[in-house]
């Protein structure tokens, strides 16, 4: 188990990685899940829009979406957290 930023972290050592970025996204170091060879990402993202983009421009060459779920992590407001598990094709 170990927590730091993607850009700084070994992950080709480990099979399951768990993301949570920024508002942002990954950008480009989505790109570093794709060259490491991990075979679970566990992605949790507070803007679908930018899960989109990561998704669309690096994720989905490597990876499929195998479940997804929304969280309501902030009762009486319009904010959910989706959690989407992909596994790598």
């Amino acid at each position: 188990f170990r927590v730091d930023r993607a850009e700084e972290t070994p992950i080709g050592d480990y099979d399951t990685v768990i993301v949570d970025p920024p508002r942002k996204g990954l950008r480009e170091a989505a790109e570093l899940l794709v060259k490491s060879g991990v075979e679970r990402v566990v992605y949790v993202s507070c803007n679908p829009r930018a899960f989109r983009l990561d998704y669309e421009n690096h994720l989905e060459k490597a990876y499929r979406i195998n479940d997804a779920i929304l969280v309501d992590m902030f009762p009486h407001t319009p904010h959910v957290e989706a959690v989407m598990l992909l596994e790598r094709i």
